[in-house]
């Protein structure tokens, strides 16, 4: 399918709404080539297009962004093109709306959260280059349009749980969000979903087909401080083991140290091709259900706070780019299961 010289093309999506640009295959084709954030922010933005510029002082969102394309790697251009294609879109709009008196304040106090995450890979893991993983990578988005540039810093999870419990102005990833939690913080998310389960080891033959049988094991590994911990105590499971560097807990299995390990699907399989197992080597035995990964805060952080780190996740996602990062890390097409599901 040819393409619209830039010129022409550029000029011709920003002549049409996002649902008539679609009756154009050039037009479509190019927006999706090219231009893939324009759509959505014409389509769903018009209304607050420098909401971000206008409280991020250019030579700062700007130097945030290069970082981010450093951030992602050669091999994920075709991202970063997306994403300053997004943000050429955003100055070429026009003249800037009026802010309204509460943004700037919105914008410095969101620059002012500590953000706190844990070392846990795939979802967020220490590496020689800096801090990885999908929702490492997610956040630091955000992070880009909101303006922040104090960085994570990295605790170990029961500890930074604490934190964020306690202290005001203060913010965690990648969280589960669950009904025992609901009212313990205040949520930005989904970042993205994945799924958990109860784990074996294939050559264990021991009969585990739901939680019935999963109590009558020797020993269950979980994440020390984490969901499913929690949901399993608080239904009577006594036969635990908290682990505090659920990076090992692979191994641990395969060693029979422990006889189930709980974990997410996208864990498992990360810490399997770490270890050089066989894909057949790891057996799900009960699914544990849906968990939907969120950036937390503190109960206290006023909701002003949370705006402007909420509107750049509709942006990361919207864009395609939370999407793109997520298939990076073995999670697959994020676009169905998020769409709609910012929350409050």
């Amino acid at each position: 399918m040819s393409r619209f010289p830039f010129r022409v093309s550029f000029l011709s999506i920003l002549s049409l709404d996002m649902n008539a640009s679609t009756d154009n295959p050039d037009v479509w084709c190019f927006w999706r080539a090219n231009c893939l954030p324009a759509g959505f922010v014409v389509g769903k933005f018009i209304k607050q297009k420098q909401y971000f510029l206008r409280n991020c002082p250019q030579r700062n969102l700007w130097r945030n962004i290069i970082s981010l394309r450093y951030s992602l790697c050669v091999r994920r251009w075709s991202l970063v093109r997306r994403f300053f294609c997004f943000l050429t879109v955003l100055v070429w709009l026009g003249t800037p709306a009026q802010a309204s008196p509460q943004e700037p304040l919105q914008f410095a106090a969101a620059r002012n959260v500590k953000v706190y995450t844990e070392d846990f890979a795939p979802f967020n893991y220490v590496t020689p280059k800096g801090l990885a993983g999908a929702g490492a990578e997610i956040v630091r988005a955000m992070a880009v349009l909101v303006g922040y540039q104090s960085g994570f810093e990295v605790l170990p999870w029961k500890r930074a749980l604490q934190i964020v419990k306690t202290e005001p102005d203060t913010a965690l990833f990648s969280i589960v969000r669950t009904p025992e939690r609901e009212d313990e913080f205040k949520w930005v998310g989904p970042i993205f979903i994945t799924r958990g389960w109860l784990y074996r080891m294939a050559d264990n033959k021991i009969d585990v087909s739901d939680l019935s049988d999963a109590r009558k094991v020797r020993s269950i590994g979980v994440q020390a401080g984490g969901a499913a911990e929690r949901s399993l105590r608080e239904m009577g499971f006594e036969n635990l083991e908290s682990l505090y560097t659920p990076g090992n807990a692979l191994r641990m299995l395969s060693e029979g140290r422990i006889d189930l390990w709980e974990a997410s699907d996208i864990a498992m399989n990360f810490q399997r091709e770490m270890l050089g197992l066989e894909k057949g080597s790891v057996v799900p035995t009960v699914e544990l259900g849906q968990y939907d990964m969120y950036l937390a805060f503190s109960k206290s952080t006023p909701d002003a706070t949370l705006e402007p780190w909420r509107r750049a996740l509709e942006i990361v996602q919207g864009s395609g780019m939370a999407d793109v990062i997520a298939r990076q890390y073995g999670l697959g097409d994020q676009s169905v299961n998020l769409t709609a599901r910012t929350a409050q």
